[in-house]
């Protein structure tokens, strides 16, 4: 499947490859929630901590950590605050089509789905200062 912008008429229009990183960071979605709750968890286990808590590796491994649950939970938190813009009734059928490549239901035309689609990937770039 294209991944299609609307060019006419579209006042969310992006560069194409803004349009693409947004669209797969959306796509990431799942994984994005799996690797953010497996960080959390990971910290949590006695296994984690060294023996005598020393390592052989330089840096702050605890700073590392925090600054990548940061972006993760940032990116999580922009793609569930952009479903707050779309109204219910289209948000499923936008959902399916962005992740699986399912056309959208027809209880509306592809057009208004379309439009609310280019509004919800502008909404998610919005919210992670892209746009």
């Amino acid at each position: 499947m294209r991944d299609y912008q609307r060019q006419n008429n579209n006042p969310y229009w992006m560069r194409k490859a803004l349009y693409n990183e947004v669209l797969w960071i959306i796509r990431g979605y799942n994984d994005l929630k799996k690797e953010y709750n497996d960080r959390i968890d990971e910290g949590m286990s006695p296994e984690s901590e060294t023996p005598g808590g020393k390592t052989n590796s330089t840096g702050d491994p605890t700073g590392m950590k925090a600054i990548k649950l940061t972006v993760i939970s940032e990116q999580i938190r922009a793609i569930e605050k952009a479903r707050l813009v779309i109204p219910f009734e289209y948000m499923e059928g936008i959902w399916n089509n962005i992740q699986d490549g399912v056309p959208y239901p027809r209880d509306a035309d592809r057009h208004t789905y379309g439009r609310w689609k280019s509004r919800y990937i502008w909404e998610v770039a919005k919210n992670l200062d892209k746009v």
